[in-house]
């Protein structure tokens, strides 16, 4: 889970660990953010800082934020494997460069994305047990040729779909 630590008109900073509170902890944290902002390093794995550019990943962590809310419909045991899928499809579909995106859990229990892409409406609902995914697809509100397969691939069809 990420928590937002600062946000500018050019970049975001976001802290890839739960947010702690306690004596200390927004002090030592806005230090790391300094020390961050004023190195050369964009991105560095060993650090939970993560320093973004505001303009697709403002919708990435919203989609976050909405995904967290969504979880406390599955059960427990659920919630780590649904959150690991989330997250790895996450990668794909930032891939597709969305104007806008929101999640929600069906009552399957299958994440469906409502993506919005230039002059395109897309629907993808990621089914849980198998990763396979449907893809309804609309342009200018006009009925596409549906998409199915791995989040992979499909992000991949979308990526030149949505490109022209």
């Amino acid at each position: 889970m990420e928590a937002l630590l600062l946000r500018d008109t050019q970049h975001t900073a976001i802290d890839k660990e739960l947010v702690r509170f306690g004596t200390g902890s927004f002090i030592a944290r806005r230090s790391r953010i300094d020390a961050f902002l004023n190195s050369s390093i964009y991105r560095d794995d060993s650090t939970t800082i993560i320093l973004k550019e505001n303009n697709q990943d403002d919708n990435l962590i919203r989609l976050r934020e909405n995904f967290i809310k969504e979880l406390d419909k599955f059960e427990q045991d659920s919630k780590e494997l649904a959150s690991e899928i989330f997250e790895s499809s996450l990668f794909y579909l930032s891939k597709v460069s969305p104007d806008k995106i929101i999640v929600e859990v069906t009552d399957d229990y299958n994440l469906y994305y409502s993506i919005i892409k230039n002059d395109f409406s897309i629907f993808l609902e990621e089914d849980l047990d198998d990763r396979e995914v449907m893809v309804s697809l609309f342009k200018n509100d006009v009925k596409q040729k549906s998409l199915s397969g791995n989040i992979e691939s499909v992000t991949s069809r979308l990526r030149d779909i949505t490109s022209y």
